[in-house]
């Protein structure tokens, strides 16, 4: 006799179309961020790349001290972004490092901790 043949239930044939899209989606953007890299990395010298770690660098320390930047910046090509954003990091945090700090408290003492006196636990005679 042949076995009984036994249909797959709905909801498992809609499940592998799901997971079949999900993953072809998810291997076609792999493939496109990373030949998007190859192709930047070899078209990006390193006077770009200095140059946009520069204006990074100059436009975040303007922001730091309270001035707007000129223009945001803008390019698609994600290494000089990178180098950008790393700039403007470092421009802030020298600018903010070099601000005085205005949340400190006025006075220079150091201010105290109220302290209770020592309790000291009484032991058991036995020992434990």
């Amino acid at each position: 006799m042949h076995p009984k043949k036994t249909d797959i239930p709905l909801y498992t044939k809609v499940g592998i179309r799901v997971t079949a899209v999900l993953m072809v989606l998810i291997a076609f953007f792999l493939i496109r961020n990373c030949s998007s890299s190859v192709y930047y990395g070899t078209a990006t010298g390193p006077a770009a790349i200095r140059q946009a770690y520069d204006l990074g660098e100059q436009q975040g320390t303007a922001q730091a001290l309270g001035n707007k930047p000129s223009d945001p910046y803008t390019n698609r090509n994600p290494i000089l972004q990178k180098a950008y954003q790393k700039g403007f990091r470092t421009g802030w945090d020298a600018a903010r490092n070099n601000l005085p700090n205005t949340l400190s408290p006025t006075s220079t003492a150091s201010p105290t901790i109220p302290t209770t006196p020592a309790t000291t636990v009484p032991s058991n005679s036995d020992g434990r």
